[in-house]
């Protein structure tokens, strides 16, 4: 990484482990082998006549142990949505809510079924009474249920980070035609101000440091940046900076002031490159906290008066705005005639160019994350409702000869599964939003990482509507089958 004086700063990267990818690929394994594997050795110990006469077990059964293990789970959600400002605990957050709302959304599905239920009855609307009996009652319905659920919630933690990450280099903080990235002396530059068409130039001061507060032994990799007499006039991204700023004042990031407990008119003890054979030690008053550059990609930023930051890194600045008539001849003649000088010469036009590029790819890796989560889940919970209706295709005939038409119970069907749909996307909606609040608090404390998530309740509502629209849908695969479904041939046995 270079810390904008042509110098660079080595970042580790910690070397990506290869036994992390052969264990998500064994756990997979073995989770699809011990699903079945379960439900095998159950029919080993079942007799040959049960079998035959029992071999349409849809109905769902409440166990006890998975109420239990999604209460512990919920017990570690709630305690670690208290600490929710460590990453780790908020990861940690996230997965245990995420598992707790698996495990106890049949429950939930319960207490919104019996509510229907009662209403229904109580309006004499029998439809709608079966509906919801049938739908807390199939194995089918409930296990789609929970598909959807946990769906619903990962797909707005999804969309509420990956809408972060455009927002957090959206803002372009420059006022000007050309950026040019320096990387030498002031001296070597004064000429830029005499090219034909420049209008002005605006030099902003900048470097990447190592630095240490107080008596800390860990150390924080930051911006320096060095406030002109008058304050910047092309560079716009700090907001609300003062016109001037005083010998030993120091402006301090939102960010890292909320991570390190600091306030304004605090003074701190900072030492530059303390791990160096000649540290720099200096003592500021905090004489405000600004908003971070989301500009300088998740690193934090203190700003110092100009004057200051030559004395501790020269006169050496980071960029070169300009202001011009002609933005690409002007780029032409400096990297022409300042090779060497310069890390990157662009215009405005340009860098916005590159953005756009960078948020589409973005917004199309995203959107294709959702689709197919979304289209797996409703795979999902068609091959349920597939299953689920052969092992109620006798049931259905019966009904369908006695009490019945094909119209009536197709109506039926389409209720059970959006009474389903309705409660497993709405209370994954909710979740999926806590847990967007619960990232916005790790980031805004985590040191590498700068974005705010926020969650705007209309694209709530409309990934709602989209949800409970697609998983209600996924009825209409069962509801071909049961018109195609010839009713002599269920019931000749009977």
């Amino acid at each position: 990484t270079d810390d904008g004086t042509g110098n660079s700063i080595p970042i580790e990267i910690p070397p990506y482990p290869a036994a992390l990818v052969a264990g998500v690929i064994i756990g997979a394994v073995l989770i699809e082998c011990l699903i079945p594997l379960k439900a095998i050795l159950k029919a080993l110990k079942t007799s040959v006549r049960d079998i035959i006469f029992d071999n349409r077990d849809t109905a769902y059964r409440f166990s006890k142990s998975t109420f239990i293990l999604g209460l512990v789970c919920l017990a570690i959600a709630i305690v670690t949505f208290i600490f929710k400002k460590n990453l780790i605990l908020a990861t940690l957050c996230l997965v245990s809510s995420v598992a707790a709302l698996a495990f106890l959304f049949p429950r939930i599905l319960k207490l919104v079924t019996a509510l229907i239920r009662k209403i229904a009855d109580k309006s004499e609307n029998a439809s709608w009474s079966l509906a919801a009996v049938e739908a807390i009652s199939r194995k089918s319905t409930v296990g789609s249920g929970v598909l959807c659920a946990t769906a619903a919630a990962m797909c707005i933690v999804v969309y509420s980070v990956s809408g972060a990450l455009t927002d957090s280099v959206s803002d372009i903080p420059y006022d000007c035609d050309v950026v040019a990235g320096t990387s030498d002396s002031y001296k070597y530059y004064t000429y830029i101000d005499d090219l034909e068409g420049v209008n002005d130039v605006e030099f902003v001061y900048r470097t990447m440091q190592e630095f240490s507060i107080g008596d800390e032994e860990m150390t924080t990799i930051a911006y320096f940046y060095g406030l002109p007499d008058g304050g910047y006039e092309h560079f716009t991204g700090f907001k609300d900076l003062p016109a001037t700023l005083e010998e030993g004042s120091v402006i301090v990031d939102k960010k890292y002031a909320n991570r390190k407990g600091l306030s304004e008119g605090d003074t701190i003890k900072i030492t530059i490159n303390p791990l160096s054979v000649l540290p720099f030690e200096r003592e500021y008053k905090i004489a405000k906290i600004t908003e971070g550059n989301s500009y300088d990609g998740g690193i934090e930023a203190l700003i110092v008066n100009q004057n200051e930051f030559k004395a501790l890194f020269h006169d050496n600045p980071g960029m070169a705005l300009i202001k011009c008539e002609d933005p690409d001849a002007v780029k032409t003649l400096l990297e022409t005639y300042g090779k060497g000088k310069y890390d990157s010469v662009d215009t405005f036009a340009d860098i916005v160019e590159q953005q756009n590029s960078d948020n589409a790819k973005t917004v199309a890796v995203v959107t294709a994350i959702l689709v197919i989560a979304l289209g797996m889940t409703a795979i999902g919970m068609i091959s349920n409702q597939l299953l689920g209706f052969e092992g109620r295709k006798k049931e259905c005939a019966v009904m369908l000869s006695t009490a019945m038409g094909k119209g009536k119970l197709s109506g039926i069907l389409l209720k059970e599964v959006f009474i389903t749909s309705v409660t497993a996307s709405g209370v994954g909606a909710l979740v999926g939003t806590l847990l967007s609040f619960v990232i916005n608090s790790a980031m805004a404390n985590a040191q590498s990482v700068v974005m705010e998530v926020t969650i705007d309740p209309l694209t709530v509502l409309i990934f709602f509507a989209a949800m409970t629209l697609v998983f209600t849908g996924t009825v209409l695969f069962p509801l071909k089958n049961l018109r195609k479904m010839k009713i002599a041939e269920q019931i000749k046995y009977e």
